[in-house]
């Protein structure tokens, strides 16, 4: 289910940033791959927050019940924030700093610097934090502004969204839906975090 998927994806992140300092091999690498991990862990928890919690109100925030956000590998350890701090640990998650880490292009699995700019502009307009998310939004569409047309949507009532497309920052769909059908209809596929959310 969305819940334990969310939450597995969490896990591997805590691992890879648990364990990536004492491996072995180049040390810029292991840097943009642990900053990888720190965005795609404040990505889930973004995204589990919009399922399984408040709407954000800056009002309310420091109240509300917000989600688990577990930082370490223990699976049994995931304490339960106010709603203000799991929006404070997604922005530190995707800072600055760990953007940069990013590589310019890449696979559309995995966050590229466009794509960890979308997530921090997302972020910010869900806080209502307009011109903020409009800064990171324009970073994010420097670096990739391909807009596919979606007017035949009008007449079709359907529009596939597939990994290649070239206007995705960041593509996710379960394998078990691509697995039975590779070629759903992205109405059908969770995939989000495109030009059009903004």
């Amino acid at each position: 289910n969305t819940y334990s998927n969310i939450y597995s994806n969490v896990y591997y992140m805590n691992v890879i940033i648990d364990k990536i300092d004492d491996a072995d091999g180049d040390n810029n690498r292991k840097a943009a791959i642990k900053a990888e991990a720190m965005v795609t862990r404040g990505y889930n928890i973004f995204l589990a927050a919009n399922i399984y919690a408040r709407q954000y109100d800056a009002a309310t925030a420091a109240e509300a019940g917000g989600v688990a956000y577990p930082e370490g590998t223990d699976v049994d350890t995931k304490p339960q924030l106010k709603l203000q701090e799991c929006y404070d640990r997604i922005l530190a998650d995707c800072s600055d700093e760990n953007i940069a880490q990013l590589p310019d292009r890449g696979n559309v699995s995995r966050i590229n610097k466009a794509g960890g700019n979308a997530i921090r502009a997302a972020v910010l307009f869900q806080m209502k934090r307009y011109d903020e998310a409009l800064t990171y939004a324009d970073k994010a569409l420097a670096l990739n502004s391909t807009i596919e047309d979606r007017s035949y949507i009008v007449d079709t009532e359907n529009w596939k969204l597939l990994p290649s497309s070239e206007n995705n920052f960041f593509y996710i769909s379960p394998l078990s839906d691509m697995t039975k059908n590779p070629n759903v209809s992205a109405g059908k596929q969770r995939s989000f975090l495109r030009k059009a959310t903004m």
